[in-house]
């Protein structure tokens, strides 16, 4: 019965305890990597998404911004950037040797995974708005929910929104490099010592 044999086992196995305990132990490590995949994730929307994803109809043509400080503004209509808010919600942490990288925004899930909303209608849960004939005919001018409307206001009925997915928070092939490298050189400067 042929047999296997592995040279240098038990040195691999003990390189790779003693690389794992100076992880765990190394703080600036951690927070280097940390820094480095939020501002990859960010880079994404900087550059208005990855080329795979499906671009918004806001992004193909731009839009103009109907209200608010910014009103009448032209956006430059980047994939996932309305406000930026999404963008500057991610942030990263680290706790017992693990690096958390995530959001606290509501609507991140959807986007990052795509998916269907249910939007309920009708005057109670319908957004209300109002059909005008500017700048073209049939065009629609979405109103607060505030309960002051003007006369001829509808309300949405309900219906689904297929949303595209669009991962955001991923970690890209040239970023693991990246990892790989910052980890080696804080294993062999520890190893040096």
């Amino acid at each position: 019965m042929p047999s296997v044999s592995i040279k240098g086992l038990k040195k691999t196995q003990a390189y790779l305890e003693e690389s794992k305990r100076i992880l765990k132990g190394n703080p600036a490590l951690m927070d280097s990597i940390g820094n480095f995949v939020v501002r990859d994730i960010k880079k994404i929307f900087n550059i208005g998404g990855d080329p795979k994803w499906k671009p918004s109809k806001r992004a193909k043509k731009g839009y103009v911004v109907k209200r608010g400080k910014r009103k009448g503004e032209t956006k430059s209509g980047k994939t996932l950037q309305d406000t930026g808010r999404l963008r500057n919600s991610i942030t990263y942490r680290t706790q017992k040797g693990k690096i958390i990288i995530g959001t606290n925004v509501k609507y991140a899930a959807i986007h990052n995974f795509g998916g269907t909303i249910v939007v309920r209608g009708g005057r109670k849960h319908g957004q209300p708005y109002l059909v005008t004939n500017k700048p073209f005919e049939g065009a629609v001018t979405f109103l607060k929910k505030d309960g002051k409307y003007p006369a001829g206001v509808r309300y949405t009925k309900r219906h689904k929104i297929r949303m595209p997915r669009r991962q955001f928070m991923k970690i890209r092939p040239n970023v693991m490099r990246g990892i790989k490298s910052r980890i080696k050189k804080s294993v062999e400067e520890h190893s040096d010592a």
